[in-house]
C-alpha cells in the first residue's frame, strides 16, 4: 500500500487520493492474495528426534551482542549436547571463526 501511493505521488495527486488508494487495494481480490504481511504462517512444531548414540548430534548458536554486558563478554556461543540436553555457553568479545574454534576445542577437549 506504502508503494503503490508513492508511485501514485510520484505522478498524480487528487483530494482524498490516499483514501481511495487505502480503499482499492482492500477490495483487490489480487493484491489481498499477494500481500505478504497478510499472509503471515506460523510453522507447525515438531519434535526433535532424540539421538540414539553419544556425539551423534550437537546445537550450536551465536547469541547477538549482549546490551550492558561486561568487556569481553559482548557474545554468548551455545553448545547443546542433544543425547543428554548438557549445555556449554561461553562468553567472547567477537564471533569470529577461530573465536569458535576455540570454544569448540575447550568443549571437546
Amino acid at each position: 500500500m506504502v508503494h503503490t501511493k508513492q508511485r501514485l505521488r510520484d505522478l498524480y495527486w487528487w483530494p482524498g487520493m490516499d483514501c481511495q488508494v487505502e480503499n482499492a487495494i482492500k477490495a483487490c481480490s489480487t493484491c489481498l492474495q499477494h500481500d505478504k504481511m497478510a499472509n503471515t504462517h506460523v510453522a507447525p512444531l515438531c519434535s526433535v528426534p532424540t539421538p540414539t548414540s553419544a556425539w551423534e548430534k550437537l546445537a550450536i548458536d551465536v547469541v547477538r551482542p549482549l546490551n550492558n554486558a561486561p568487556q569481553g563478554c559482548c557474545f554468548a556461543m551455545t553448545l547443546i549436547y542433544s543425547y543428554s540436553k548438557w549445555p556449554e555457553i561461553a562468553f567472547a568479545p567477537d564471533v569470529h571463526s577461530a573465536t569458535v574454534v576455540k570454544f569448540l576445542s575447550t568443549v571437546f577437549s
